[in-house]
């Protein structure tokens, strides 16, 4: 590579890499995302099925990798029974309107989980109840469970107009504590 350009070069890709903290995929293609952690390294396994009704399912599941790659453990919240661990959403019109998805933020050293569901009872273009549940990372039971994702807050807003659950998330994700 020419020497006059590799200056620039390390701009573009810090410039790519800083951006990409803030692109944050919402919603999460199937896949595996991670986060480190100081003694190893929390993961996100995202999977999707799409059946022929044009529903979108979507499961997420946590776990926690120590440094010494010895283990895998899931990641309940609030304590939840392992077999309480896996975090489903459900979305209309293969994923064009969902109705609820989450997203993960690091700040600073704090991992938070932000929920955005909407519950709407007479079809999907009416409103319903806005529930948004925060959640944020913390060590939890050595024996059990390394790490716990503890509820800090949940607002149910009733009958809210309908709205897009991935800009709620957005803007969820922009007034996290800093």
């Amino acid at each position: 590579m020419n020497k006059c350009l590799l200056p620039w070069a390390a701009v573009l890709a810090v410039a790519l890499m800083g951006s990409a903290v803030w692109a944050q995929p919402v919603p999460y293609t199937p896949g595996r995302y991670s986060w480190k952690v100081d003694d190893g390294e929390i993961q996100l396994i995202a999977a999707r099925y799409t059946n022929r009704n044009s529903f979108d399912e979507r499961a997420y599941t946590f776990y926690f990798e120590p440094t010494d790659k010895k283990h895998l453990y899931v990641i309940p919240l609030n304590g939840a029974k392992p077999g309480e661990t896996v975090l489903t959403t459900s979305s209309a019109s293969g994923g064009e309107w969902l109705f609820s998805d989450l997203a993960v933020q690091r700040q600073g050293n704090a991992l938070y989980l932000i929920k955005v569901r909407q519950d709407t009872k007479n079809g999907w273009a009416e409103p319903g109840d806005l529930t948004v549940e925060r959640y944020v990372l913390k060590k939890g039971d050595e024996e059990e469970f390394p790490y716990q994702f503890i509820q800090k807050g949940k607002k149910t807003t009733p009958s809210a107009p309908r709205i897009s659950v991935d800009e709620e998330l957005r803007k969820q994700l922009k007034n996290l504590p800093r």
